[in-house]
């Protein structure tokens, strides 16, 4: 778990909190979803220099906590919601998908061709990616019809335990002066509408809290 948490750490820069942008800019787009952020990184260098935009999606979002994955131009921001929605998001998304982790569903035929998949994950009707070359996924961007512009809000995402540790004397200070009452502790990456598993728990305190 520490070389977990430390090899992005030291690849991508110290977390910190930001401000990421939900939906699409008008032009080519490839959408990456899963765990995997060695993958959106080499993506990323591929596409470094072109007009083609890349998008996170589902658990992929925490990329943006990094500097180095915000700081890059092709990252553009995030489409979409939970998991349990790609078949109706994925469809609606006009470029390729790739997914990096077995975080994916059984595709629709009407968006199978689209999906690329890295390594060990496949489904039916994609495309397995046994390497790191993601030129067919650019290729297959280039093809589709450009994305239009869309922005949907924004999510505020970023904070590592090291940025908790960093604030944890105001915190402390804040509990005392009874400007903090309580802390929710969230974990898994089930959807908020799920009732099993972490996003039921989840659903279950809120509804005992009375939120």
């Amino acid at each position: 778990m520490e070389m977990l948490d430390a090899g992005p750490v030291e690849a991508f820069g110290k977390p910190s909190p930001a401000v990421v942008t939900r939906g699409t800019k008008a032009g080519p787009g490839i959408l990456v979803t899963g765990h995997d952020l060695v993958d959106l990184w080499n993506l990323l260098k591929q596409v470094e220099g072109t007009d083609v935009n890349v998008y996170t999606h589902g658990e992929m979002l925490p990329a943006f906590m990094y500097p180095r994955f915000r700081e890059h131009p092709n990252l553009a921001g995030h489409y979409g919601g939970p998991w349990q929605k790609q078949k109706t998001e994925f469809a609606a998304f006009s470029g390729p998908i790739v997914a990096t982790t077995n975080c994916i569903l059984i595709p629709r035929e009407e968006y199978a061709d689209r999906v690329f998949t890295t390594r060990f994950t496949a489904v039916p009707g994609g495309t397995r990616l046994t390497g790191d070359d993601f030129s067919p996924v650019i290729a297959r961007a280039r093809a589709c019809p450009p994305l239009t512009k869309t922005i949907e809000g924004s999510f505020e995402v970023g904070y590592h335990r090291s940025v908790l540790l960093d604030a944890a004397p105001a915190i402390i200070e804040a509990v005392k002066a009874g400007q903090i009452r309580r802390f929710f502790v969230i974990g898994g990456c089930d959807g908020a509408a799920c009732r099993g598993g972490a996003a039921g728990a989840r659903w279950r305190l809120a509804r005992a809290a009375g939120a």
